[in-house]
């Protein structure tokens, strides 16, 4: 008896927490519509700047320096950009970034000479 009513409590506290996360999702979702973008409008620069993101343990990219190449390639194969700085290191000079991220640009279709 004792057994069954601790996993009822703990099915309920957990339902609960479930459902005011949800209610604050929600609640920052409809009080922020105003802000949040879909697309954007980027002026024509002589050059753009990808900053690092970290790589991996095993030397691969984070999927947040991913993101940020893509991003970057796109912007350059659609005319916004004509160069593009690549930055990035850990701080402490025991990761290169930056020889990860010039082969990436180029197999986004972004020439090494357009990459800096």
């Amino acid at each position: 008896k004792n057994l069954i009513y601790r996993f009822m409590r703990s099915h309920i506290i957990i339902s609960l927490v479930f459902l005011i996360l949800s209610a604050m999702l929600v609640h920052v979702q409809f009080s922020f519509v105003d802000r949040i973008y879909s697309s954007v409008s980027v002026p024509f620069m002589p050059m753009g700047i990808i900053l690092g993101a970290g790589l991996k343990p095993d030397g691969m990219p984070s999927e947040t320096l991913i993101d940020r190449l893509k991003t970057g390639a796109k912007l350059y194969q659609d005319g916004k950009v004509q160069k593009l700085l690549l930055t990035g290191d850990d701080g402490a000079f025991r990761t290169n970034e930056i020889a990860v991220m010039k082969p990436l640009m180029e197999g986004f279709n972004v020439p090494s000479k357009d990459t800096l």
